[in-house]
């Protein structure tokens, strides 16, 4: 049986060291009291700056998902190329699992426009 964790709580990885997990709040994600350190296995983004929808960031993902290697998209050449392959790639995983992991298909121009996407567009 699949393990799943509330997208709002997901953790870049899953090191021992890192077993306090995000906590929601109508907000977003709860980090650390302010000025102390974030430790590494929490997200660089937090939730006001996502451009999913409300729906999409309480999915809940599967603890156990790895993502495929693949070359990451600068912007450069057929974005509809690299979306196919991705799609591929991650053919039988949830529509949550393919919205949170293409941001870390994209590098350079193509990472800045989806930086640039407003909250709650996907």
């Amino acid at each position: 049986m699949a393990h799943f964790q509330p997208a709002h709580s997901r953790r870049s990885d899953n090191s021992e060291a890192c077993t306090e997990k995000v906590k929601g709040s109508k907000h977003g994600p709860v980090y650390p009291e302010e000025g102390k350190e974030k430790p590494e296995c929490y997200e660089d983004n937090d939730d006001e700056i996502l451009p999913f929808t409300n729906e999409l960031k309480v999915m809940e993902l599967p603890t156990n998902f790895r993502m495929p290697i693949m070359d990451k998209y600068n912007g450069k050449g057929d974005p509809s190329d690299h979306i196919n392959i991705y799609k591929t790639k991650l053919q039988g995983q949830s529509p949550a699992v393919k919205c949170w992991n293409f941001h870390t298909t994209l590098i350079s121009d193509a990472k800045r426009w989806y930086n640039k996407l407003k909250p709650g567009s996907i």
